[in-house]
């Protein structure tokens, strides 16, 4: 962080000048010595240096009262971080199941306990997606290659005494695994060059076009961040795409329902046939091929200490509320309601609404008194993730001068850094929203929480790059500042 740079460079240039400054004047040599004996005098230069640091961080901050305020109202999602993400895995118990059973998106699932022995948190992540669950699990993978095509062959074992056209399965999801390399040429050739499949029941074929393979996480409602209505949603799946590809990787098969027999079966096969051959390096197994999957995102929801607003202060830090506040952080806010002390002793309730936004002459016309609050996201001085201000504007100010008014806020949280500690299976905890019919777990490590620079020309570059259209496609400089932008990952590792 630029503060922590700054702070050592103002440190350094005072000893440096008080050295300079006794070798000028030798009769100060013993209050100007580099090495003070005195620790009132080494707090003193370190408390100037802290304050001429911020000073420095100001005055080159690039004007984030208006690129912020700008951005807020555009695309909030540039001031947010990217959580922690990670592939879950449900796996139905068998026997349990004889149809289709729903894992509904924004499930919730715990990790592990982290943290020293007195204070503990679990890590909270939900799913992104629906996941539909059958009684059916893949038992075999392989491909088969010819001089010029391949072809890939899915075994699947059912569970169930049902005929296949009773499970109600009419797409089936595969998350494509294993090994990086593998994963995406299986997800270029399904993709580019499936030219049929076909669907194996005992001796019967049954022919299915390869319009029914559909690729996953570009519908508005597969997406992992929370978007505003009013962006763009292909930024949206770029930055998703730039800071998780993992989430990608997913394949849908449509067009079952009428395609199954009324016929009971113990295993059915899939077979994807590509006009080209796949790359020698690429070995099929089951693990490139697996069902029940969705991306989970470290998102929930999550109350903060009350604010007393007494018009005493200019803003209010937002704290979550916690033993361990240190293992929270802010992603956004969803809800901010006064509880404003009434003349008569009752209290009276009241909604704010963010003053960034499109809502002051909706809320005038009603003749609505005006109540915003104001976010102001600043990096935190301990280096370990974002900081939130709020303050407030109150049309009501001069009565209210004299009343208490306590204020709540609603948020949606990460656990900041946490989740960076978690390993492969470490996030299998049951939730009040879990299913009883599956059992769950991370296949894949979370991945560490990606942040934006909060200041700098790169904000400044953002918001030329909203008023950008397909011509941004046609220059190669154009282009590479769009993905440099929002490329999260390369802000956080400079060597990826």
């Amino acid at each position: 962080m630029k503060l922590n740079r700054f702070y050592r460079d103002e440190l350094s240039f005072l000893r440096l000048q008080g050295r300079e400054f006794a070798e000028a004047h030798p009769q100060l040599t013993r209050f100007l010595s580099e090495q003070s004996t005195d620790p009132d005098v080494e707090r003193l230069l370190e408390g100037f240096a802290f304050l001429t640091g911020k000073l420095r961080e100001k005055v080159e901050d690039e004007f984030p009262e208006i690129t912020h305020s700008l951005i807020n109202m555009l695309w909030p999602n540039y001031l947010r971080p990217v959580p922690s993400c990670t592939i879950m895995k449900f796996d139905p118990q068998l026997h349990a199941i004889s149809e289709r059973q729903r894992v509904d998106r924004h499930t919730e699932i715990k990790s592990r306990p982290l943290g020293n022995a007195t204070r503990q948190t679990q890590c909270r992540f939900r799913t992104c997606r629906a996941v539909d669950v059958f009684p059916l699990t893949v038992a075999e993978a392989h491909a088969e290659h010819s001089r010029e095509v391949s072809s890939v062959t899915v075994d699947l074992a059912l569970h169930t005494d049902q005929p296949l056209s009773a499970l109600g399965l009419d797409s089936l999801r595969f998350y494509l695994g294993g090994e990086d390399h593998t994963a995406e040429a299986l997800y270029l050739w399904l993709n580019h060059y499936l030219s049929q499949v076909e669907l194996v029941v005992g001796e019967s074929v049954y022919r299915l076009p390869s319009s029914l393979l559909k690729p996953v996480g570009f519908a508005q409602n597969e997406g992992l961040l929370p978007y505003p209505k009013n962006a763009y949603s292909g930024y949206r799946i770029l930055q998703e795409y730039l800071s998780f590809p993992e989430a990608f990787r997913f394949v849908d098969l449509c067009g079952l329902k009428n395609r199954l027999p009324a016929v009971q079966a113990d295993e059915i096969s899939l077979r994807f046939h590509f006009s080209r051959i796949l790359p020698p390096e690429v070995k099929i197994r089951a693990e490139n091929f697996q069902l029940y999957c969705t991306p989970a995102i470290n998102l929930f929801t999550h109350e903060a200490d009350p604010v007393d607003l007494n018009g005493r202060q200019a803003e209010y830090r937002v704290t979550p509320s916690s033993r361990s506040p240190e293992h929270f952080e802010v992603f956004s806010l969803e809800q901010v309601e006064g509880w404003l002390e009434g003349r008569s002793g009752r209290g009276e309730p009241r909604i704010y609404t963010p003053f960034e936004s499109f809502q002051h002459e909706v809320e005038r016309d009603r003749g609505r008194t005006a109540l915003y609050y104001r976010v102001r996201v600043r990096e935190s001085v301990r280096g370990d993730g974002f900081d939130h201000y709020i303050s407030f504007v109150r049309g009501d100010e001069s009565d209210c001068m004299s009343r208490q008014e306590a204020i709540s806020l609603t948020m949606t949280c990460t656990n900041r850094q946490l989740p960076g500690q978690l390993a492969v299976g470490e996030i299998s905890m049951a939730t009040e929203s879990t299913p009883s019919f599956a059992s769950f777990t991370n296949i894949t490590r979370p991945t560490a929480t990606l942040r934006p620079t909060l200041d700098g020309s790169l904000l400044w570059t953002l918001i030329s790059n909203l008023s950008l259209n397909y011509l941004s496609l046609l220059d190669v400089d154009a282009l590479r500042t769009v993905l440099r932008v929002y490329d999260f990952r390369a802000l956080v590792d400079r060597q990826g």
